[in-house]
């Protein structure tokens, strides 16, 4: 998990500080809709190249996620209607998150609904959430590729920037000192 979170600070346009205090509130809900950590990451890292923080992206992918999951319950009459057209159900495009991921959903529904005239706003009907989609499709979604890969490969990120970091002379010289305190 730090690994992770060191490649969402890496590739995303805010602190830590900031990522750490707004992560944890939308790993529930993406669980439950079957959203992986990484898309998690790679989602909000991606979002804050447009809006520049960690809250708004959070937020935004909060609002993406609860149209899914209302899905739940009952979709609304224009995301009936939508789906409909896109002869589509709603367990068929939970089933889809689930198994192919949150990008690829989007990019099924974007492509379907283009196909049959259909505002991503049926389905995205807070503004919100429609900007967050749109923020994301489009020029951003190579970005959010590299970013989801980088994720996958995240492993050791943090021994790695460590490792480097023990390079530094001041860090050396500061262990250095300690080892003296210690010998004291």
């Amino acid at each position: 998990a730090l690994d992770k979170f060191g490649v969402m600070v890496r590739t995303g346009m805010f602190k830590a500080e900031e990522l750490s205090q707004v992560l944890g509130k939308q790993l529930g809900l993406a669980s439950s809709l079957g959203i992986s950590f990484d898309e998690v990451g790679a989602m909000i890292s991606t979002f804050t190249r447009t809006t520049g923080d960690a809250t708004t992206a959070s937020n935004g992918l909060s609002a993406v996620m609860m149209p899914f999951a209302k899905l739940d319950a009952e979709p609304t009459a224009l995301q009936a209607k939508a789906l409909d057209k896109i002869r589509m159900s709603a367990d068929e495009l939970k089933t889809m998150m689930g198994e192919d991921g949150l990008m690829a959903t989007l990019q099924h529904l974007q492509t379907e609904f283009g196909k049959n005239n259909i505002s991503m706003a049926s389905f995205f009907s807070k503004s919100q959430a429609l900007k967050t989609v749109l923020g994301v499709l489009g020029e951003q979604t190579d970005t959010y590729t590299d970013i989801l890969d980088d994720m996958g490969k995240s492993t050791k990120f943090v021994d790695d920037a460590f490792e480097r970091t023990s390079q530094d002379g001041a860090f050396k010289m500061k262990k250095a000192f300690n080892g003296l305190k210690v010998a004291g």
